[in-house]
């Protein structure tokens, strides 16, 4: 598998990425995150919910592949040490596991 040595999977939340993530993570077996706005640790996210009044923040189980799709409009402003979902995207690198 291609994707058999990455830990995390990510795409913005474009028409593209909302078309092909969920056809990745079905082929990994693993349900996809959708629409993250902040990366709280490596298993750990927010997103948000209930039309963006309110966030979510969930945590996939431990030795599962990431597929998920990050919202680059985030509204929000970054407080300090926090990067913006834009940042967050272009900064982010895929590590292998294991390394």
């Amino acid at each position: 598998s291609v994707a058999g040595n990455y830990s995390h999977l990510l795409t913005a939340s474009t028409t593209n990425g909302k078309n092909v993530m969920p056809r990745v993570a079905a082929a990994l077996d693993v349900a996809q995150v959708s629409e993250i706005i902040s990366v709280d640790a490596a298993d750990t996210f927010t997103r948000p919910i209930y039309a963006g009044n309110a966030n979510l923040t969930l945590e996939v189980p431990a030795g599962t592949t990431v597929v998920a799709t990050v919202r680059v409009a985030s509204p929000q402003p970054t407080t300090a040490g926090m990067p913006s979902s834009r940042a967050m995207i272009a900064a982010w690198q895929v590590h292998r596991r294991g390394s």
